[in-house]
């Protein structure tokens, strides 16, 4: 019994003292709102670089018609120079409504929703009997491929509403036409009515959207319709381990880009 005593004396407050919270773990109220300040300063911090990331494109300062925007005014809405000549290409003909806005496939979704509602869009001219027969022949001057909306292109003989909003949407995807035969690459596009219309359209490549290959992303390149997956991934690895691309060709060392995605992949990527 004494000894038991004992041990109760020795181990009793040890015990207690391990149940007891020590005061090195507590904070006083000053600390607390100190730490509190410092996380909320890193929120804000955080927040503000995510927000920089999305800073690129800009809302106009006004109201303005497209066809009179210089290059200067469009590349400070955040286009980079060449896209801001290739919008300057399309919008000098006048933008009739939203929908045209948003074939004009250089311009970013990001940047379409900031200036859509400050766009002032051309309402088209009243046809009075005189001049009927003169706007009917300009309805029949040639088309250009990479810069025509959906209505300029239902004006070719055999091209409805459904080919022209597929061959638009196509477009877009590739970045623009690099030759009139990829109208075949077009859901439901017969070969018969590429030869009908081969004379009543022209094609400038230097409007095409290029993919730069040395900063582009692996989802960058997947959105493209001539890769996949496993072949965009491996052009940014190989990219990763070599840390630039020099020349285009290098694109060969990929496995998974075999000679005849390499042909059709050449007219949009650049370094």
């Amino acid at each position: 019994m004494f000894v038991l005593c004992c041990l109760l004396l020795v181990y009793i407050p040890r015990i207690l003292l391990n149940l007891q919270q020590p005061d090195a773990y507590k904070l006083s109220t000053e600390e607390i709102n100190y730490f509190h300040e410092i996380h909320k300063a890193s929120i804000k911090k955080n927040f503000g670089k995510d927000r920089s990331k999305q800073s690129r494109y800009k809302v106009p300062p006004e109201k303005f018609d497209p066809a009179t925007y210089t290059l200067t005014q469009w590349t400070s809405l955040g286009l980079s120079e060449k896209q801001a000549k290739v919008v300057m290409k399309f919008s000098s003909r006048g933008i009739k409504n939203e929908e045209q806005l948003k074939q004009i496939f250089v311009i970013p979704p990001q940047l379409f929703f900031l200036i859509k509602d400050s766009v002032i869009y051309v309402n088209p001219p009243r046809i009075e009997g005189g001049q009927l027969q003169q706007i009917e022949k300009k309805e029949f001057s040639k088309i250009e491929l990479n810069l025509a909306t959906e209505e300029e292109l239902e004006k070719l003989k055999g091209i409805g509403p459904y080919l022209s909003a597929k061959i638009v949407k196509f477009r877009a995807s590739l970045g623009g036409f690099a030759q009139l035969d990829q109208l075949l690459e077009v859901y439901k596009f017969p070969p018969e009515l590429l030869e009908s219309i081969r004379n009543m359209v022209t094609l400038d490549p230097s409007i095409i959207e290029k993919i730069n290959i040395n900063t582009c992303t692996t989802e960058e390149l997947n959105a493209h319709p001539y890769l996949n997956w496993n072949q965009s991934n491996s052009i940014v690895k190989i990219r990763q381990q070599k840390g630039t691309y020099k020349n285009i060709d290098q694109l060969k060392e990929s496995v998974l880009i075999d000679e005849k995605t390499y042909k059709k992949l050449l007219p949009y990527v650049t370094l």
